[in-house]
Formats: structure tokens, sequence, C-alpha cells
């Protein structure tokens, strides 16, 4: 199963003095589906166990080029475990570049077929990340992120935070957008700012408590607050401010 150089162990064997194990074709041939079919079978065997994921490669172009990529990653996305999967960056790969990439290639080798975007979007369980050091990795939990597949009111409405959901970019007129109200954006810890910044329409916002005042100074139009149910003294109350 050696493959080159890509750990100590297949050092070892692979030199001269040792003259042993060779290192297998890796594509298309034995190695790859027995790396395969074992990360497949992780589930199978443990669905609700934690499945942690050590990363010691500095960058995703080398990353991308190991077994854990090409073999492994196919076989935990056809069967994802129930529980949670905790990413452990023991090399220089920043959390927040390596989830981006892991998620990306999750929801692309998710999308042939319809079974397997199905079981990614029946699990709950947590999808984290940290960086550790090599020799001495801590044992507390890591930075959950978004789940893979899972839309942005879809997470919201499990107790995702605005923090978390901003690690995959997710913006409070995205959650607006999916159909996420203005108290569950609220909720989840998105300043008024953004969430002025949304797009809510003015009812929405006057349902949530925001004030004339705020409205105005995100734009919103005097006609479009007399219409959500701001009175004249609201409203007047807001230009004599602004004059004043």
């Amino acid at each position: 199963m050696s493959r080159g150089d890509d750990t100590k162990f297949a050092q070892i064997v692979e030199s001269d003095d040792v003259n042993h194990l060779k290192a297998c074709k890796f594509e298309d041939g034995f190695p790859a589906l027995f790396w395969e079919a074992a990360s497949a079978s992780f589930s199978t065997v443990a669905s609700k166990k934690p499945l942690a994921i050590l990363i010691g490669i500095d960058t995703l172009d080398i990353l991308i080029s190991k077994v854990l990529w090409k073999a492994e990653m196919p076989g935990v996305v056809r069967y994802p475990p129930a529980g949670n999967i905790d990413v452990v960056s023991v090399g220089k790969l920043p959390c927040a570049e390596l989830m981006a990439a892991l998620i990306t290639e999750i929801e692309r080798l998710a999308s042939v077929g319809r079974a397997i975007p199905l079981r990614w979007r029946a699990r709950t369980a947590n999808f984290t990340c940290r960086q550790a050091s090599v020799n001495s990795p801590s044992r507390g939990y890591g930075d959950r992120w978004p789940l893979p597949l899972w839309s942005p009111k879809e997470l919201l409405d499990i107790g995702y935070t605005a923090q978390e959901l901003d690690r995959s970019g997710f913006s409070a007129d995205n959650a607006r957008q999916d159909g996420a109200d203005v108290q569950l954006v609220d909720a989840a810890g998105y300043t008024p700012e953004q969430i002025l910044a949304a797009g809510f329409k003015p009812a929405e916002l006057k349902m949530a408590g925001y004030t004339a005042k705020q409205l105005k100074a995100a734009g919103y139009r005097a006609e479009e607050l007399r219409a959500a149910g701001y009175t004249d003294e609201e409203l007047k109350a807001v230009q004599a401010t602004r004059t004043g």
C-alpha cells in the first residue's frame, strides 16, 4: 500500500537499504479501491462514532494529491457518519482555507446521484475544525462550520449563529433570500447594521422593533416607512433630528 514518500514509513521501506516494499500504482489500481472501500465502511460499521480527520499538510496543492483526497474522501462522502466530524490541522493549513476546500469537495462529490445528498442533509452532528500542535494536539472541539448541502435558513433553524454561518460566507441577506425572517436572523446574532442592509421589508423590521430613525438612516424612504405603519409623528421626529 506504500505510495512513494507520502509517509515516513513509505520512505523507510522503499529505501535501498531496506529494499523491500515498492510503491504501488495508485490511480485506477487496487490501493485506491482499498482506501475508498475502507473509508466508506466506517459509517456502516459505527455510524454514530465521531470521525476525526488529522491533516498534517501545509498547502492545498499537496493535500489534493494525497490518498485522503483521492480515495478516502469519496468513501466518506458516499456514506457520511452520523456522528461529529472533527478536522484537526497539525500542519500550516488554516481552518478557513482547509474547511472551505473540504466543504466544496464534499458538495461536489455528493452531487452525483440522489441518495448521497439525502444522507448529508439527514445528519445534524457538528462539523468542526481546529488547529493543533503536532506534538500535543488539544482535546477540545474546534469551531463549528456550516454543514455541507444545508441552506442558511436550515442552519439557523437548528441553532447556528451568525458567526458560524459567516465562516462559509453566509450573510444576513443570504438568510433573508433563503426565507429566514428578521426575528430568526436577529436571534442568530447578526448586527442591526447587517440586518438593515439585508433588504428586509420595512414592515418586517418594524415588527422586530426597529425604529423609523434606524430605517431612515439605512436608506428607506419616508413613503416606505409610512406604508409600513410608522406614524407621522415618528417620521416628523426623524426629520426634526436630521434638521436639528
